[in-house]
């Protein structure tokens, strides 16, 4: 059974059936000393908060066993967590020597209520490897996170494309509408301009006859008068002449 060297009491401790791990930082300890942390890590005098403390259970993990998509998902978490104890330590976690180069399921549970989580892990002989495989692991879930945003960007995207397409299709309607508008209101316009010379031509028309009207009524008189002046001369040299001829 490997076992761990705690910081505080120095004693060495079976691993990982009694280390604890604190969940902030990553710090481990034995049992009896991670209890007695009182809220701060030992080490770094990190807060704790109500976060609670982390055991680690080591079980190997036969060939033919079925792992499901949950225990592949907590496998990253579990990982980050192994690797910060191992640079904390600064060596790569004891590891039974018939365990190397295989599989094996790892059980976080919390101390409190200690609810089991089941992850899946790869133990490598080489800690660089393993830290290379932790990186690959983080950078396939950015990796997954950026085309999860790019997707949501493309929806978005396509959303406003789709109701800039919609935009330009009202202003397309709507410009025709106006240029529609316009050409009524330049037909009107002409017809409006036609009406006015046509009232404008019955104007002088209506003019030009109530002048005529007016001259012939001047005329007309002027006659009556001439003729009247005629008749009472023509009657006056009449009578003139029949008292000279009696």
């Amino acid at each position: 059974m490997p076992t761990a060297e705690c910081s505080v009491c120095l004693q060495d401790v079976q691993f990982p059936e009694g280390w604890l791990v604190l969940s902030v930082c990553g710090h481990g300890f034995c049992e009896a000393c991670a209890t007695w942390a009182g809220g701060t890590c030992h080490t770094c005098r990190a807060r704790l908060g109500n976060l609670p403390l982390t055991r680690l259970y080591n079980v190997t993990l036969q060939e033919d066993a079925v792992v499901n998509d949950a225990d592949r998902r907590n496998m990253d978490d579990l990982s980050e967590r192994i690797a910060s104890l191992a640079a904390i330590m600064g060596e790569w976690l004891p590891i039974a020597e018939d365990q190397r180069g295989s599989g094996r399921v790892v059980k976080v549970r919390g101390l409190q209520a200690e609810p089991s989580i089941s992850a899946v892990t790869t133990v490598f002989d080489d800690p660089a490897a393993s830290n290379k495989s932790i990186i690959v692991r983080r950078m396939e879930a950015a990796l997954h996170e950026v085309e999860k945003q790019t997707r949501r960007y493309m929806s978005q995207t396509s959303k406003l494309r789709s109701r800039g397409d919609e935009m330009k299709e009202k202003i397309a309607y709507y410009k025709e509408d106006m240029w529609s508008h316009e050409q009524n209101m330049r037909v009107q316009c002409c017809r409006n301009r036609e009406l006015q010379r046509k009232i404008d031509s019955y104007e002088r028309r209506i003019m030009w006859e109530m002048y005529v009207a007016k001259v012939a009524g001047c005329l007309f008189l002027l006659g009556l008068a001439v003729a009247g002046c005629y008749f009472w001369f023509r009657a006056r040299y009449l009578t003139v002449s029949y008292h000279n001829a009696y």
